[in-house]
């Protein structure tokens, strides 16, 4: 359920350099779900919503400079759909824990099966 929060989900669509700077975003009321205006970071999103953000050529330019200057951690999940140009994220399915970019190895797996014991 954590990668359904719009903050996360912006963060990783790559339009944010930080989830702290998109729960800010967030917060100022520069955030639309579904054409209606959020402000809360911790908002669900359902399948099939789409995020708009305002002033997204700004966004897009930080984007093409934190490109270029190789800062970028990798492609947005697959589980959104994102044009950078119109700055808005379609949240295309619920990820599995396979679906979900870690900056390092994990097997969910056992993790999960040592807590339960």
């Amino acid at each position: 359920f954590l990668e359904s929060r719009l903050d996360v989900v912006l963060y990783r669509s790559n339009l944010f350099k930080s989830i702290y700077a998109a729960r800010q975003y967030i917060n100022h009321e520069k955030v639309c779900v579904n054409g209606k205006m959020v402000n809360k970071p911790g908002y669900r999103l359902r399948v099939e919503d789409i995020v708009s953000v305002s002033n997204p050529k700004a966004l897009y330019n930080d984007l093409k400079a934190r490109l270029e200057a190789n800062t970028v951690l990798g492609n947005y999940p697959s589980y959104l759909e994102v044009n950078y140009k119109l700055g808005v994220v379609i949240f295309s399915q619920f990820p599995t824990n396979k679906d979900v970019p870690y900056p390092f190895f994990m097997d969910i797996e056992t993790l999960t099966n040592s807590f339960s014991k």
